[in-house]
């Protein structure tokens, strides 16, 4: 994978130590946090501190490509990345968004950026990803992308909850990586429940 991945209107830059306070003041918001496995809520500039240096040591290890999303290269606005749990497990792709870039396209643009760079530089055919079951948000732009979703549920820990969640494991051949609008809305196979918070 590039050090740098150039969009239309973002920069993907590899996550750094300068990217910790940015990191955790948009990556513990309620929003953000409780739909990810690995960040607390809040999220500490020590802790934000911790994940960075263990994904730069696991990118030394060829585990992990973890990228600041910016625009021009500046102060991180979320970070997308593609990632392996063990050397010889499947690539799996993981991300987040801070609230105040949400609903301007971003993340699907950041996304398709990391996917086609994972499809051309590493070769990689297929992707999984997962998303909780009250995340509607990011279960639509995983479709818009092309992730199929499976039949059933797994439950995951997050770290924010304290707790195992449902959540709905995807699948990406990237071979369909650019499909059409059409099937981008085809239904899924099954009907979420959604599970609101207060």
């Amino acid at each position: 994978m590039r050090h740098r991945i150039e969009t239309e209107r973002l920069v993907l830059r590899p996550i750094g130590l300068g990217d910790v306070s940015a990191m955790s003041k948009l990556g513990g918001a309620p929003a953000i946090a409780p739909m990810t496995e690995m960040i607390t809520a809040p999220f500490p500039e020590l802790s934000a501190e911790f994940w960075v240096m263990q994904k730069c040591a696991q990118a030394r290890r060829g585990l992990s490509f973890a990228y600041a999303i910016t625009l021009g290269g500046g102060e991180l606005m979320g970070v997308v990345e593609v990632f392996r749990r063990e050397p010889d497990a499947a690539l799996e792709l993981a991300y987040w968004l801070g609230t105040p870039f949400w609903g301007q396209g971003y993340m699907i643009e950041a996304c398709r950026a990391v996917l086609r760079e994972a499809r051309e530089r590493l070769g990689a055919q297929r992707i999984t990803t997962g998303v909780f079951v009250d995340n509607p948000r990011a279960l639509r732009l995983l479709r818009k992308l092309g992730f199929t979703a499976a039949q059933s549920y797994q439950a995951w820990f997050s770290m924010a909850r304290m707790e195992k969640a449902k959540g709905i494991p995807l699948t990406l051949e990237l071979s369909q990586l650019c499909m059409s609008k059409d099937e981008a809305r085809a239904p899924l196979p099954f009907k979420p429940k959604l599970v609101m918070r207060a």
